[in-house]
């Protein structure tokens, strides 16, 4: 087996793209306001972080579609995309902080509408931040006896809660990998899991070995009844009208004897294998499409 593996085209659509980032900016302009509302009513400092982690992760869902839909097969595309994501989200939600800060009320959304022109106004934007570095809008522990949250504690957690947004967002995008792309037919390939847990293998040389020296198909077989806290996962990507499909392998481990969390991780990304060697997998496999492939 020739060791070729997919290559992205760097191509995009310039229509799409536009599209798909104005998408972008609408569902943040609208997450930017849930998350500033849910941070202001959730006066929990532990929760606060838990809306923070899933905010994250709805940011990079938001980020994934609009890759799968405009058609993103370009890396540096998808990084101006995640850099406008973030800056845009960040915007959105200190707008609303700063507008529910001089309403002292729930913002609406026509008063949201408004805070977006705060960053107009200089002055105003200097005197609200003073008021903020120096005494804060909470404090961490009782009302009567708690440590109040400002001045350099202030700017330490709004470094953490962007660094968290921005870092979390990134690593889930980076964690699907590359969706396999025909530029012949514009179409993304279709992701199917093989349902077996396969004997593990430590390194993607070890498979590759194995697969060059018995061929994949009989390698599957060997490799069919694997332990179900340590396996691997194989993932088959085809598309109907292609001459050629793909072979993406995850090592997944369950950490503390099958009682802690999963730890999933790539071994081989997208490598090349013939269409009716795919067709043959999957007909002696069971498997599952996978819907939502982004």
């Amino acid at each position: 087996m020739d060791r070729t593996y997919y290559r992205e085209s760097e191509s995009y659509d310039l229509t799409s793209l536009i599209f798909g980032a104005l998408g972008l900016l609408m569902a943040l302009f609208i997450v930017g306001y849930v998350y500033q509302f849910a941070m202001s009513i959730v006066p929990i400092i532990y929760l606060n972080a838990l809306i923070c982690a899933g905010t994250s992760y709805l940011i990079s869902l938001i980020l994934r579609l609009v890759f799968r839909l405009a058609k993103i097969r370009s890396f540096k595309v998808r990084l101006y995309l995640i850099a406008i994501g973030i800056l845009s989200f960040t915007y959105f939600q200190w707008s609303a902080f700063l507008g529910s800060l001089l309403s002292e009320e729930f913002l609406g959304l026509g008063a949201y509408l408004e805070s977006l022109t705060l960053i107009f106004n200089a002055d105003l934007i200097i005197a609200l931040f003073k008021d903020l570095y120096t005494y804060g809008t909470f404090s961490i522990g009782s009302i009567q006896h708690g440590i109040p949250v400002n001045q350099s504690l202030y700017v330490v957690l709004w470094i953490i809660e962007f660094g968290l947004l921005a870092l979390f967002s990134v690593l889930l995008i980076k964690k699907y990998g590359v969706l396999p792309f025909s530029e012949n037919t514009g179409k993304w390939y279709s992701k199917y899991l093989l349902e077996d847990n396969f004997k593990v293998a430590w390194s993607e040389q070890a498979v590759l070995e194995g697969i060059k020296e018995k061929g994949l198909l009989e390698y599957l077989e060997e490799h069919k009844y694997g332990d179900a806290i340590k396996h691997l996962k194989f993932f088959v990507y085809l598309l109907e009208e292609e001459h050629q499909a793909y072979l993406t392998v995850e090592k997944h481990q369950i950490a503390d004897r099958g009682k802690g969390k999963k730890e999933v991780s790539p071994l081989i990304e997208n490598l090349l294998i013939d269409k009716q060697l795919a067709i043959q997998i999957l007909g002696k496999f069971s498997n599952e499409r996978v819907r939502l492939a982004i």
